[in-house]
């Protein structure tokens, strides 16, 4: 299987529905970024050898009515037909395997939105 048909599959339908969204809604956040838990291999560019990520994380938050938010953690390996919802993850998820704090300016009324799986996003 080739190691980039997540770029060409279920992350390209989560880049779409991105840009549906933005067309809807005046306000959308879209915060990504790549995770190397393990080694899957390397691209040599003129920096020499770069790591490819072993997954990819992504998080869109939308105001609408309120804050909404979903995310995605998506392995580099997956068939090209996999659907996106498989890889739904909580935005509590990305940030205990990131390291980060996505929102750390979160309201305290809405930091239960971080360990939610959103169902908004379809």
């Amino acid at each position: 299987m080739n190691k980039f048909t997540m770029n060409r599959g279920a992350w390209l339908k989560i880049e779409t529905r991105e840009r549906q969204l933005v067309r809807q809604h005046d306000d959308v956040w879209v915060i990504c970024g790549g995770l190397y838990e393990k080694n899957v291999g390397s691209i040599e560019d003129d920096d020499g050898n770069q790591p490819i990520p072993s997954a990819c994380w992504k998080v869109i938050a939308i105001k609408s009515g309120g804050l909404k938010m979903a995310a995605f953690i998506m392995p580099q390996q997956i068939e090209r037909k996999a659907d996106p919802a498989q890889f739904q993850v909580t935005v509590a998820e990305v940030e205990k395997r990131t390291g980060l704090n996505l929102f750390p300016r979160l309201k305290s009324t809405d930091k239960a939105l971080e360990t939610d799986k959103a169902t908004w996003w379809k």
